[in-house]
């Protein structure tokens, strides 16, 4: 990557045709598998990215691919860390 003075944001998008219907993880399994996702793209790109952001507007059905609670987003949250 060059280095052009701006900070990067990478959005780890939740969803998996693999996982959970292609709907935002929320079966352990699901959730396990987009933790370690998250996992090795931080340590892929450790030093080159600024900030992940886990999901983004995971309230809107059309993004999470049915309605979340806060409850469900928080969880994904904790794993993600």
């Amino acid at each position: 990557m060059i280095d052009t003075g701006n900070n990067v944001l990478l959005t780890l998008q939740c969803r998996n045709i693999l996982y959970d219907n292609n709907t935002l993880p929320s079966s352990d399994v699901g959730i396990k598998a987009y933790a370690d996702f998250c996992a090795w793209t931080a340590e892929h790109f450790y030093g080159k990215i600024d900030a992940f952001e886990i999901g983004n507007e995971a309230d809107l059905i059309d993004y999470a691919g049915r309605d979340v609670s806060g409850e469900e987003y928080a969880k994904l949250l904790k794993a993600s860390k």
